[in-house]
């Protein structure tokens, strides 16, 4: 099927369920695990007959390319965690690496958890949700509360990938939040199913140990909601060079991005992916492409990197969401913070506060990383290149040569970089071309 531009299969199933959620829950309508609706964070109670047309009859809405009309079709629906559905807070277990931090923290009772409380879980092992409820007397201290993720406890770690980027985590979810729930699409395993059903169980309330751990990571939390900018300020400020915080770079980088499949931050519906070893590859959004795989995806050691191989294009996150938006060049003002605001909603965390020389001094390093992603993939580009030179007019030991005197000057960290944007196949060519002397590349 074409989803979201169809209906779901079981779209009826979908909406059926909604007569099972507590009258008190507020729910906003998703589309594959993200709520798309503006102010979606603080907007009034929806009420269930909205998001039930929503997933079965569609959302029209006219395409900015064509001028065309279509139809959006919402997967399912999310629970507002917090103070808007009456003060519950979502545990999301995300991996089996996460299972031992949540029962050193509970006391060892995360399998008694799963059926003493509401829970659910996407179908993939190790990953569940639990619902508690915050006693009235305590919510008053949770209203800035808005998520926080603990990944190491003690002794306890949870799972890396060969990047060393967290892969799993113990996440909290309270105000400004949402968790998907049954039987909403999940984009892997088909729907998300319960464990223990609102039908058969109370929410439980949250147990002392819980309340003292909440107080605790909400002294570690820093994300609040965000201030209007003076944008003649703004341009001051650029024109001068100030800014001293690069909080929101750290934000889309350590926040947002961890939080986003590559499916979800490359949002334009007519990518149809396929997978490639490591690579994402599709179609383009702005062009027409013969091939349907032109545009390519992969994770470069920091974020998600795009390139049009067509066109030689590319870079991150930011500069695909503008250029998805017809902006030309680097975003700037305005719309940077747009699509800064954009990748929070999709990523369901709230904006931090900013001011005019918070945004300069993003805006630059965000420039300089995006900068650095199109570099890195020339250099990989040229490092296939040499692999592919034609035998026996380039032997074995002039490759080898061509690519230490390439890569020699490189800093550890490019280095590291450039490795993430070569395919597997390339990277073992490498590898047996190079002396161990000179395997300094790989590392």
């Amino acid at each position: 099927m074409n989803y979201p531009f169809e209906r779901l299969p079981n779209a009826h199933a979908i909406c059926f369920a909604l007569n099972d959620i507590p009258e008190h829950w507020s729910l906003t309508p998703i589309w594959d695990k993200s709520p798309k609706r503006d102010d979606w964070q603080t907007e009034d109670k929806l009420d269930i007959g909205l998001i039930a047309e929503l997933i079965f009859d569609g959302e029209s809405k006219i395409s900015k390319k064509s001028n065309k009309p279509y139809k959006m079709f919402a997967s399912g629906y999310g629970l507002r965690t917090g103070d808007y559905s009456g003060g519950l807070l979502a545990i999301d277990v995300d991996g089996a690496t996460a299972i031992p931090i949540l029962e050193k923290l509970s006391g060892h009772l995360s399998k008694e958890l799963q059926t003493s409380t509401v829970s659910w879980t996407s179908g993939k092992p190790g990953r569940f949700q639990l619902l508690f409820q915050i006693p009235e007397d305590w919510r008053h201290q949770f209203t800035d509360f808005t998520k926080t993720v603990i990944r190491e406890h003690e002794e306890l770690k949870c799972a890396k990938d060969e990047e060393e980027k967290w892969t799993e985590g113990l996440e909290f979810r309270y105000n400004k939040m949402q968790s998907c729930l049954p039987p909403s699409r999940h984009p892997q395993t088909g729907a998300y199913k319960w464990i223990s059903p609102p039908t058969k169980k109370e929410v439980l309330m949250a147990p002392v140990w819980l309340l003292n751990l909440l107080l605790e990571l909400k002294s570690r939390e820093l994300t609040t909601t965000a201030k209007p900018v003076d944008w003649t300020q703004y341009k001051k400020e650029v024109s001068r060079g100030l800014g001293t915080s690069t909080d929101l770079a750290d934000f889309l980088y350590n926040d947002i991005y961890p939080r986003l499949s590559p499916e979800q931050i490359f949002s334009w519906t007519g990518h149809n992916f396929k997978q490639y070893g490591k690579t994402l590859k599709g179609n383009p959004p702005w062009r027409q492409s013969a091939s349907g795989t032109s545009f390519h995806v992969w994770w470069d050691g920091k974020e998600w990197a795009w390139q049009d191989k067509q066109t030689g294009e590319g870079g991150g996150a930011v500069n695909y969401r503008h250029k998805l938006n017809n902006g030309t060049g680097k975003p700037r003002g305005k719309d940077f913070i747009e699509i800064l605001k954009q990748l929070a909603q999709d990523a369901g965390v709230a904006m931090p506060t900013y001011t005019p020389s918070t945004i300069v001094i993003a805006e630059k390093k965000v420039a300089r990383q995006e900068a650095q992603i199109e570099i890195a993939k020339a250099n990989a580009d040229l490092l296939t290149e040499t692999i592919a030179l034609p035998e026996p007019k380039y032997s074995n030991k002039e490759k080898a040569d061509m690519i230490r005197t390439l890569t020699e000057l490189w800093a550890p960290d490019f280095k590291t970089t450039v490795w993430a944007n070569l395919e597997a196949s390339i990277k073992t060519q490498i590898r047996v071309l190079l002396t161990a002397k000179s395997n300094t590349l790989t590392k």
